[in-house]
């Protein structure tokens, strides 16, 4: 659609009517957008949740509203590692 010039024309004329009835929109935006603290960032991670280490990830046959979605559930592989417990700078 960008490659048509009639889409290109009425988006252009569409942009810059928006524009002329809003032209202090970003002055607006910038003042009172707070400058110095930074970007909310959403976590969802829980206290105790393991973060690293070596996971399953199984895939769920289970029909889904979309086609290009996987749903899959995601679990540990092992609780501990063994290798860890045998990590001692002593032994080197």
């Amino acid at each position: 659609m960008q490659t048509d010039p009639d889409y290109r024309e009425n988006q252009s004329r569409s942009q810059r009517a928006w524009l002329d009835r809003n032209p202090d929109y970003w002055r607006t935006y910038r003042s009172q957008t707070d400058k110095s603290s930074p970007a909310p960032v959403a976590t969802v991670v829980t206290k105790g949740t393991p973060l690293s280490g070596l996971y399953w990830i199984k895939f769920q046959q289970e029909p889904s509203a979309k086609s290009d979605v996987w749903i899959a559930e995601i679990t540990p592989a092992r609780v501990e590692c063994p290798c860890k417990k045998d990590a001692c700078k002593e032994r080197t």
